[in-house]
């Protein structure tokens, strides 16, 4: 049979087609139903079912069985053999009345669980409260506590276990602040505490009370400024984050440092010498004070107030009351000595005073310089070396910090000669002075010079004397007398140590200056008209020279062990003239026409014994 393609139709367009044909030789529904009412080898009396089956059974009955109809539904109308799959699918689908079992129903189909049906669920109100998509709420506060009927006491701190009872919970607290650094802190002091379990986990709160206490740093340090009265804090440990409970209080009291005392600075001194250190409290809380001698090297005396002994490398002292102690005692051994003091509250309710300002005291047996030079004598608790020529002053040993006492005297200047009167010629200059009673040396050997008297010259100027030297000082030789002429032509006294005088001249003729803090100026001549032909006298450590032949004034000194005056003047010309003695630096007299020579210098030093 020709198949025509049937547009628009679907299983039931081509079944209509395919009988309507006149000249199809179909095999209608009708024929196809009561075919089936056969049974297989139906006779007259069998029964439709029997007629189809029996129909069907057979092999050669070229039946259009269930299975051909299946297959003829399945092609479209007017269907043509190059058809796809694709193309014949399309054409089904989209048939309007095909009632085929398109994708998108397998798509619902698959959105419905097995055994589902058209249930919408209710919604309910109350306690419990559900929506139409069966998503039920347990409204708040809907279930009390006495609806769960569970053992034990509900508080705020237990849980419902799963057995429904209430279990007491024991929420963990942090572990307390530990704190170190000194509890004690000075009047307006600072001392700094650390917290050593510190955590940038946690916070801190701390309450101060007669302090300020700044901020803890990334090491857990903070530091504690005291204001008045007694200082404390307390610190508590915090957390939002780690879900425990607070720390519990660390309350931190600090100790008010007592103010240190004041000590005394006794004098140095040597072994088994008393000793007084007196100790000032400045403190009204103390009632303890304790000298401390850095070394157990003393022996403890007495004390002017309250009771003292000795303990260990200390002295301590109370029952002073509003008194300051004086402790005397005496060091055993040789040594400087650090001492200090402190104050002390014996009930512990204020904390030691910081150490007072050290004194630094030397404890040294005096042995004196051990030395050799020039001529040695004694003089009560000194040793005297006295040069009256030149040589070594050589020490061997001293003590540290040893002194001497020195005298350095130069040569004196000689006296001025005369022409024509022999009265006229200047007196000489002193030799210059110079003198320590502190010169600080040590053990070497120095060199000493002693300075000649000036030479005398009938007929003109006197001479210079020579320089003395020690410890590298120089005392300058006395400057000679003028020479003098009453005619015309004399000269001048020269400088020196002291200056000589002036020799007469028809003109007043000047004295010679003096070196400053060694000796004075020499004085002016006269003249045959005003002063009777006189030379001045010469300068000396004491007094300048004065026209008139009055010789300036020498210095006593006991340097020796007596009193010897060093450094006169010569005189001038007028009065009784004298030979200068040795070593004591004298000017040379004038004495007219025959002049004397200057007195030699001298070197005297002295130390303790």
């Amino acid at each position: 049979m020709a198949l025509t393609k049937i547009t628009g139709g679907g299983i039931s367009d081509i079944a209509a087609a395919v009988e309507g044909a006149s000249d199809s030789n179909k095999f209608t529904d009708a024929d196809h139903t009561k075919l089936n009412a056969i049974e297989a080898n139906a006779t007259v009396d069998q029964t439709n079912d029997e007629i189809k089956a029996a129909v069907e059974a057979a092999t050669d009955s070229n039946t259009f069985t269930d299975a051909d109809h299946s297959k003829l539904n399945a092609i479209e109308a007017s269907a043509t053999a190059d058809q796809t799959d694709a193309e014949i699918r399309t054409a089904v689908e989209a048939a309007s009345d095909s009632n085929v079992f398109t994708d998108a129903d397998h798509t619902k189909l698959n959105g419905v669980a097995a055994s589902a049906n058209n249930y919408v669920h209710p919604n309910h109100s109350g306690d419990v409260v559900s929506a139409a998509d069966g998503a039920m709420t347990i409204q708040t506060d809907a279930v009390d506590i006495a609806m769960l009927s569970a053992t034990g006491t509900p508080s705020s701190s237990t849980f419902l276990r799963g057995d429904n009872s209430w279990q007491v919970v024991a929420i963990p607290k942090l572990d307390a602040p530990t704190i170190t650094g000194t509890l004690a802190v000075n009047a307006s002091g600072t001392v700094s505490h650390t917290i050593s379990n510190w955590s940038d986990d946690v916070s801190y709160t701390i309450t101060p009370t007669n302090c300020t206490v700044g901020s803890v740093n990334a090491s857990g340090v903070f530091v504690i400024t005291h204001t008045s009265g007694i200082p404390s804090y307390t610190i508590v440990a915090t957390t939002a984050s780690l879900g425990l409970d607070d720390s519990t209080t660390v309350t931190k009291n600090i100790l008010l440092n007592l103010t240190a005392p004041t000590l005394s600075a006794p004098a140095d001194a040597e072994t088994l010498t008393n000793v007084i250190y007196t100790i000032t409290s400045t403190d009204s809380n103390d009632d303890k004070l304790i000298l401390d001698l850095g070394s157990s090297n003393f022996n403890f005396g007495s004390v002017s107030v309250g009771s003292a002994s000795k303990v260990g490398n200390t002295v301590e002292c109370t029952g002073f009351t509003t008194n300051n102690p004086a402790v005397t005692l005496q060091f055993t051994a040789e040594a400087t000595y650090s001492v200090t003091a402190k104050a002390v509250n014996i009930a512990g309710t204020y904390g030691t005073s910081a150490n007072s300002s050290a004194d630094s005291l030397l404890i040294q047996n005096y042995v004196g310089i051990t030395a050799t030079g020039g001529t040695i004598t004694t003089d009560g608790d000194y040793k005297v070396h006295t040069f009256t020529s030149s040589g070594s002053f050589a020490i061997s040993a001293m003590n540290d910090g040893s002194a001497v006492e020195y005298l350095l005297v130069a040569g004196g200047g000689a006296g001025g000669g005369s022409q024509g009167y022999c009265w006229s010629g200047g007196g000489g200059g002193a030799g210059g002075y110079l003198a320590n009673t502190s010169h600080s040396v040590s053990a070497q050997s120095y060199s000493v010079t002693i300075g000649s008297g000036g030479s005398a010259n009938n007929t003109g100027q006197g001479g210079n004397g020579g320089n003395s030297s020690a410890f590298g000082q120089t005392a300058t030789g006395g400057g000679g007398g003028g020479y003098g002429n009453w005619t015309g032509g004399g000269s001048a006294g020269s400088s020196g140590g002291s200056g000589g005088g002036g020799g007469q001249s028809s003109v007043v003729s000047g004295g010679g200056s003096g070196v400053s803090g060694q000796g004075n100026a020499g004085g002016t001549s006269g003249t045959a008209a005003t002063t009777g032909y006189s030379g001045g006298g010469g300068g000396g450590k004491g007094s300048a020279g004065t026209h008139g032949f009055v010789a300036g004034a020498g210095l006593a000194n006991d340097i020796s062990g007596s009193s010897v005056t060093y450094s006169a003047g010569g005189k001038g010309p007028i009065g009784t003239a004298n030979a200068s003695p040795a070593n004591i630096g004298k000017g040379g007299d004038s004495n007219g026409c025959s002049p004397y020579a200057g007195g030699s210098g001298v070197f005297i030093v002295r130390y303790l014994s």
